[in-house]
């Protein structure tokens, strides 16, 4: 992916960062979805390449029109697109595995179909996200203003929870979070809170993300260890609020109610995140 002009690496890898962070930002809830996944077994070879082509089109119309400088050729436009149908397609395998939505129970083809379908979804939000998301070069100094300092603490909080809120909700009513807690192993929430950690830190310190100037100016270890972990005590808090209103717990052991709260830690991880930014 390359917005700008002759990218260094380090520029390559921030718009990555955007591009993930939006991919799952806009897409996320659909990953936990028992209808998508059973849509991706259920749809035949041909309906999914015909998939494949419609969004590829649209990356295609999207890179050209939005995403890119204006002088980008066709070529960059091609090049940028691919690199976020593959980017996707990487994701949802990555994230289906880690909640147990493809196993080695499943045929190849039904691994396939389950990852072209969820990944086609996060394609779109990857293109966005990398477009959209990232600190405008030509800001105004009204905006840049606001972001010389952090916001203060309370403001963060709220922010934050507002966020989690907001991502969380989504999926919190639904069955599949007691489903995909029931069927994971230890190691599999391990990873749930490991990539909501490196999320958090991604979106806040490492990607550029649009109004993260603040972060990334003040940046100091201590700064990193306090904000990340509680941006994730907020997810956590969040989580666990929204399945005991839900009546999810109901019932329900001690590890039973730690597993769901995890497995929904990772959207509201994100959201918590992104709300501390874009929610301003």
């Amino acid at each position: 992916m390359s917005s700008t002009v002759n990218p260094t690496i380090a520029d390559s890898l921030k718009e990555y960062g955007r591009g993930i962070a939006g991919g799952l930002l806009f897409s996320l809830p659909l990953l936990y979805t028992q209808e998508m996944w059973d849509t991706g077994i259920i749809f035949t070879p041909e309906r999914l390449a015909l998939a494949l082509g419609f969004i590829t089109t649209l990356l295609l119309g999207y890179n050209r029109f939005s995403g890119l400088h204006k002088d980008a050729s066709w070529i960059e436009v091609l090049i940028d697109s691919v690199e976020e149908l593959g980017l996707g397609l990487l994701l949802a395998a990555l994230l289906l595995w880690m909640i147990g939505a493809i196993h080695g129970d499943l045929s190849v083809l039904d691994i396939v179909g389950r990852t072209i379908v969820e990944g086609l979804m996060i394609a779109v939000g990857v293109s966005i996200g990398t477009a959209q998301l990232g600190i405008e070069e030509d800001a105004s100094s009204d905006l840049q203003a606001r972001d010389e300092a952090l916001p203060g603490m309370l403001e963060q909080l709220t922010l934050g929870i507002c966020g989690a809120f907001i991502v969380a909700m989504n999926v919190a009513p639904t069955e599949e979070i007691a489903l995909i807690a029931a069927q994971v192993s230890p190691w599999h929430l391990l990873a749930i809170a490991i990539v909501a950690l490196l999320l958090t830190a991604m979106v806040l310190f490492f990607s550029d993300f649009m109004r993260s100037q603040p972060y990334h100016q003040a940046r100091s270890a201590l700064l990193f260890v306090r904000t990340i972990t509680m941006v994730y005590a907020e997810a956590l808090c969040v989580a666990f609020a929204l399945l005991w209103f839900f009546q999810r717990f109901a019932g329900q052991q001690a590890y039973a109610i730690i597993s769901q709260t995890l497995v929904l830690s990772l959207p509201a991880a994100l959201g918590a995140a992104a709300g501390r930014l874009l929610i301003r």
